[in-house]
């Protein structure tokens, strides 16, 4: 029976950084990352919904609930009861800080002075006349709003326009909030605190030399006021002109403070760079929740609820007995290091913790396959016919249900099968550390000696039935059913992905963002088309060729240059496939699945 645990992952994959869906949230096209690109992609998140870019920023309306959060790439989700919404994107830039007077009027701001207002049904651009980067926004009412951000960049909002406000500050302001039009606070860079009384900005006395992420507080007349930044310090101010600024210490920590958030003394929270949230009791912070991922804003309601946003699109919800409820995305899994379908209609997904996800009709749904191990890639053989590279052995889907079709032996220590593929049911290979290459008739595996100790972290059939591995240094081998040659050597790159088109067109694809391209003859020299590691590599015809990285990479080759296309998403892509040669989809990280559409550039 397949072991609970693998033994272990080949180097490069352990480096590499359930669910029962129903619909797909849709996104305006992202336009592409080179002017001269011939194609845009058009992107929508499948899983996990409503989507996993990063959120920064959290607005709660108090008396409804109603929540707003913003983040990465423009992303911009709202969240009321259990229904939640991730609306088009307006834009592909990030979005840092969100405020509303109500649901019906809200405002976010971001890079380059960008700020974007929603009227209760749709997001819309404003002009700012700022070109800075807008860090944090506040407002007293509707219009009398004010953003400050990079450069020292206070801007106010009037509910007509934006006009830029003399500031005395020369260096980055990241947040601002105030307890009523004549009593606001900016804070940043090296403990910056600007304070505006109604009539101009002036800074304060310097409370520390620690840069200071948020500003927030509570009050009308006798007003509280907590800022917070780096070293895990926040200090308290009683507003108070000849009052004093009190210092407090995390318990256990010098994370960054993102945020603060509260209505009361007793009823006032923190969130960190580390992804915890503490509560204040009165002389120090109590530790309520251990996210393990950094979470970015608070917010909450009259009804005592807070809410908290961050990294993976996360948003949770503290009930007033600290309760813990994580609200998005929903559901989600981990790892999907691997995508492939036989069809438009038959899409698998796969990755860590056994998961494996299958697309029919109706969305995308968690499979009953029992095995605890990590699956690093699957071929697909047919509409329902699944083989899996599973670490210590392979699994194989016949329609069915999931079963082990090979075991590698208690003894054995030397191999996990990373990759697989082949040309139909009765024809597979698998590969993984140590050059372990096995093959499948139809009725049982056997291993093929390669001569070759290398790790291989892929293998792909050629239409003539040739067999071709990559994977350490830089390592690609041929098969002809009898024999193994080396067609390519190279100690300083380890391959990741290869890609087979004919035996005199093939693609490899790797660390540090390297490509290289067999003509049947030679190898072309390297070409660097990005910086971060690609990971693996997919073609539907020769002159449309994509290939997938960390931190949301997707390069396109038109047949002469590659070029970095936006994705929409910073998160690590695994595995890519495509039904036809005008769609694909992407796995990847935080159980991400991206659906794209390529459309030809205006």
């Amino acid at each position: 029976m397949m072991k609970n645990k693998i033994k272990s992952v080949s180097a490069v994959l352990i480096s590499m950084s359930i669910l029962c869906l129903f619909a797909c949230y849709e996104e305006k096209a992202v336009t592409s990352g080179d002017d001269d690109a011939t194609i845009s992609l058009a992107g929508s998140w499948e899983s996990p919904l409503p989507g996993s870019n990063t959120l920064f920023s959290m607005w709660v309306d108090p008396t409804t609930a109603e929540l707003f959060a913003v983040g990465g790439y423009g992303t911009i989700v709202s969240l009321k009861e259990s229904a939640s919404v991730l609306y088009d994107s307006v834009t592909s830039s990030a979005l840092y800080s969100v405020w509303g007077s109500s649901p019906s009027n809200v405002i976010a701001c971001g890079d380059a002075g960008l700020a974007l207002r929603f009227d209760g049904s749709a997001w819309s651009k404003m002009t700012t006349n700022s070109s800075e980067i807008l860090l944090g926004i506040w407002g007293s009412a509707a219009d009398n709003v004010y953003a400050v951000g990079t450069d020292g960049e206070i801007v106010k909002y009037d509910g007509t326009a934006w006009t830029e406000v003399t500031s005395p500050a020369g260096r980055t302001l990241y947040s601002v909030w105030g307890s009523s039009p004549n009593n606001i606070y900016a804070v940043g860079l090296n403990g910056i605190i600007l304070h505006y009384d109604g009539t101009a900005w002036d800074s304060l006395a310097t409370q520390t030399k620690k840069t200071l992420l948020t500003v927030s507080g509570f009050g009308n007349d006798a007003v509280y006021v907590f800022v917070a930044g780096h070293d895990g310090k926040i200090l308290s101010y009683d507003g108070n002109e000849d009052g004093d600024w009190l210092t407090y210490d995390l318990a256990d920590t010098t994370a960054s403070v993102y945020s603060i958030w509260g209505s009361s003394l007793e009823h006032l929270f923190a969130c960190t760079a580390e992804g915890k949230v503490y509560k204040f009791t009165g002389s120090n912070w109590r530790e309520i929740l251990d996210a393990s991922e950094p979470l970015h804003s608070l917010g909450g309601t009259e009804q005592g609820d807070v809410y908290v946003c961050g990294e993976s699109g996360v948003i949770y919800k503290i009930a007033e007995d600290e309760a813990v409820t994580r609200l998005l995305p929903r559901p989600t899994v981990s790892r999907l290091r691997s995508i492939i379908g036989a069809d438009s209609r038959h899409v698998y997904a796969a990755g860590d913790n056994g998961a494996v996800l299958a697309r029919n009709y109706s969305g995308w749904r968690l499979m009953n396959q029992p095995w605890d191990v990590v699956i690093l890639e699957l071929y697909c053989a047919s509409e329902n016919v699944v083989f899996a590279a599973a670490g210590g052995g392979i699994l194989l889907f016949n329609g069915h249900g999931w079963n082990v079709s090979y075991e590698i032996s208690e003894t054995d220590s030397l191999s996990n099968f990373v990759s697989i593929c082949g040309d139909g049911p009765y024809n597979v290979y698998a590969a993984g550390d140590y050059g372990r290459v096995i093959h499948f008739d139809g009725l049982s595996w056997k291993q093929i000696e390669t001569g070759s100790d290398l790790n291989i972290s892929a293998i792909r059939m050629s239409e003539s039935g040739n067999v071709y591995t990559a994977g350490e240094d830089g390592t690609i081998l041929k098969y002809n059913g009898s024999s193994w040659s080396t067609l390519y050597s190279n100690s300083s790159y380890y391959w990741n992905g290869l890609l087979v088109m004919s035996s005199r067109n093939i693609y490899a694809v790797g660390q540090s963002g390297y490509v290289s391209h067999f003509d049947g003859s030679s190898w072309s020299s390297l070409t660097r088309a990005t910086s971060n590691n690609l990971i693996e590599i997919w073609a539907a015809r020769s002159d449309q060729i994509f290939a997938v990285g960390w931190l949301g990479t997707i390069i396109y080759y038109d047949g002469s240059s590659w070029t970095r296309l936006e994705s929409g998403t910073d998160r690590d892509f695994y595995g890519i496939w495509g039904p036809d040669e005008g769609s694909f989809y992407t796995a990847g990280a935080g159980g991400t699945i991206r659906y794209y559409t390529v459309q030809p550039s205006e």
